[in-house]
């Protein structure tokens, strides 16, 4: 009967020693736990601030474009008017050679 009773506190103490090795392993899965959760909430608000940095630069390259089209536009306005000058120019000066010309003509003769 002692040898029976030894056997069963041996079970107990051996059921003790497993519950409280199973309770430290649990405590140390929890902080485990905790710890990625912490991970995880750091990395979405990095995620977030990635985003707004991107939505940031996304408005700024818009801006950009409509500043460079807008430039564009004035440039090409300037060259239409420099084209219309030397058009105007050129015209002007082939009027003038021509009367050059007609005046040289009347004083040969």
């Amino acid at each position: 009967m002692e040898e029976r009773l030894n056997r069963i506190e041996e079970m107990l103490t051996s059921l003790i020693k497993m519950v409280g090795s199973m309770r430290e392993e649990q405590k140390s899965m929890r902080q485990e736990l905790t710890s990625f959760k912490k991970e995880q909430t750091l990395m979405r608000q990095e995620l977030t601030s990635f985003k707004e940095v991107q939505s940031s630069m996304k408005e700024e390259q818009k801006s950009m474009r409509a500043e460079n089209e807008q430039r564009h536009k004035e440039i090409i306005s300037r060259f239409e008017s420099l084209e219309a000058d030397h058009e105007f120019t050129w015209e002007k000066t082939v009027r003038n050679e021509r009367e050059i010309a007609k005046v040289k003509k009347q004083f040969e003769l």
